[in-house]
């Protein structure tokens, strides 16, 4: 779930079945035209026509629309950028565009508010803007940015003091159903590999610090929680670009990101390998690359070099044959 995706949408009050568009039912010229256009940028997504370039003309008519109905009632011109607003949002995930449109809307409409806060809309834009600049950089091998936070008990809380374990930083919540759902996969991960280096560190996105403090002696969760009640402007939230929990990174030995979002089995068999001595870890990397290696071998493949192994030994068996027949005769 893109939580600010669905925060923006309930904003414009726009609803969005399976990413189709649709305007208002109108007498209005203006409206009667936007729907025309919006039953063709239907056609298209209905054909999985849904790049830039298949929509392009189309896109273009948003503005033509604005400038021909430039003396309609602003409500109906709201509508046009309303529409074109929502295309980049869900159709073609540009909230870069999205966000020149709401621009637009506030330059040209000041008198009219989206779901009555304009500048709520373009902040959650921008918001969502900067997570996506910012999850481009989290990506396996990048060295995770550290911070230094105070915990749910008053410690200090910094990923330099974890140099040299194998750290989750782990974002939830306790109203989060997923995350509650992954939680006993942590939890049985923290207790098996936590006495060989693995550590987790927990960012809750919980407003409620009581009940948060309840579940995590309930669970016995005994690794370190950051909670600050901000909900979706929790800071770490915001520094890492979390746009949706569970979220989480699993960090190596000095601080590079091993995995992002690794759930159950996956989660622990990571772990597992990280946390094994160096000489075995190496025969069991050396294994996985082995078995990666014939699984992703054609069958064409094999079969050519099952049928040469075949043809070369029946030559050399021939050739014993009749090396004994010559030592014979």
């Amino acid at each position: 779930m893109k939580r600010i995706l669905f925060v923006i949408l309930v904003l414009l009050c726009v609803a969005v079945p399976e990413r189709a568009l649709f305007a208002q039912e109108t007498n209005s010229e203006a409206i009667n035209a936007l729907n025309d256009l919006i039953t063709r940028i239907n056609q298209k997504i209905s054909m999985r026509q849904t790049n830039e370039t298949d929509l392009g003309v189309l896109i273009k008519e948003f503005d033509t629309l604005m400038e021909k109905f430039k003396d309609a009632p602003e409500k109906d011109r709201v509508q046009i950028l309303t529409m074109k607003a929502q295309l980049y949002l869900e159709v073609l995930n540009q909230p870069e565009k999205a966000l020149e449109v709401f621009r637009q809307f506030k330059r040209d409409m000041p008198g009219v508010q989206i779901g009555g806060n304009t500048d709520e809309v373009i902040r959650m834009l921008e918001k969502r803007i900067s997570a996506k600049q910012i999850q481009r950089t989290l990506v396996v091998g990048a060295t995770f940015p550290a911070f230094e936070e105070t915990d749910l008990n008053g410690k200090p809380l910094s990923l330099s003091k974890y140099r040299g374990k194998i750290v989750l930083v782990d974002f939830w919540a306790t109203w989060c159903v997923p995350c509650l759902i992954e939680m006993p996969n942590v939890i049985r991960t923290y207790e098996q590999f936590h006495s060989k280096g693995f550590e987790v560190i927990g960012i809750s996105l919980d407003q409620d610090r009581a009940k948060l403090e309840s579940f995590i002696k309930e669970k016995h969760l005994d690794w370190p929680q950051y909670c600050d009640g901000k909900f979706w402007d929790t800071r770490p939230v915001l520094t890492y670009g979390i746009e949706s929990i569970p979220a989480s990174f699993l960090l190596d030995r000095n601080g590079k990101i091993l995995g992002v979002n690794l759930r159950g089995e996956d989660l622990e068999k990571a772990v597992a390998m990280e946390t094994m001595p160096g000489f075995q870890k190496m025969l069991a990397v050396g294994s996985r690359n082995t078995e990666d290696l014939i699984r992703r071998t054609p069958y064409s493949s094999v079969a050519a070099t099952f049928v040469a192994g075949l043809v070369a030994g029946m030559l050399i068996a021939r050739r014993r044959f009749r090396k004994q027949a010559e030592l014979k005769a």
